[in-house]
């Protein structure tokens, strides 16, 4: 996949925990939509294929462990990384040895949630707490995952096609490497609070896609 400058504008007051928080989420962000490409030559690692499948998916440590099993199985050259950054008004954050495509991938997605918060984190807030009532949740074993009911799968499964939808994410590849509907509902979830995060930047102004 063809690498290429990208700029994110900014503007506002950051602080240092603003310059660690933000590149921290988009980098997840990045890496989690850049394995999804169906044609990416990035992931020929097992490392991934484990990320995928192997995690339960119970707490922060598993999301953290994902996101960089994901990274590290990316060649060093290829992740993206700051080449530029201008602090003024406009100012920029430039990123090089990044897929554009994925990059504006997440332009957009942040761009729809930030224009439709309200709608958006309802359905986020309709499907966690549906999981939580159901107590589907905590699963914590592969055992329990297959244990699950036709009825229950089903409510997963449409579950994650809304949240896919918002995410502007392929379902169809995101199943085909987790090979779990429960798995892929997870991942999608954990994917949703970061770029909700990343919006919070553009609400403040500190981040301005237009």
């Amino acid at each position: 996949m063809a690498t290429d400058i990208y700029q994110l504008p900014i503007g506002g007051k950051w602080t240092l925990e603003d310059l660690y928080v933000f590149p921290r989420l988009y980098e997840q962000c990045y890496f989690m939509y850049l394995a999804l490409q169906a044609h990416s030559e990035e992931f020929e690692d097992e490392r991934v294929v484990n990320a995928y499948q192997v995690f339960p998916w119970q707490g922060g440590y598993s999301a953290v462990d994902f996101y960089n099993q994901l990274k590290w199985a990316v060649p060093r050259k290829r992740r993206p990384r700051v080449t530029r950054i201008r602090y003024s008004s406009p100012g920029l954050i430039e990123l090089g040895s990044l897929s554009v495509v994925v990059a504006l991938v997440i332009e957009k997605v942040i761009r729809n949630i930030c224009n439709s918060a309200k709608d958006i984190s309802g359905t986020y807030t309709v499907v966690y707490r549906d999981m939580q009532k159901r107590r589907l949740l905590r699963i914590k074993t592969e055992t329990a995952i297959r244990k699950l009911t036709p009825a229950e799968n089903r409510i997963i499964e449409t579950h994650a096609e809304s949240i896919a939808d918002i995410l502007d994410v392929n379902l169809d590849v995101l199943n085909e490497r987790t090979g779990s509907s429960y798995k892929s509902l997870k991942i999608l979830l954990s994917l949703f609070r970061r770029v909700r995060l990343l919006c919070g930047f553009q609400r403040n102004g500190k981040l301005r896609l237009k």
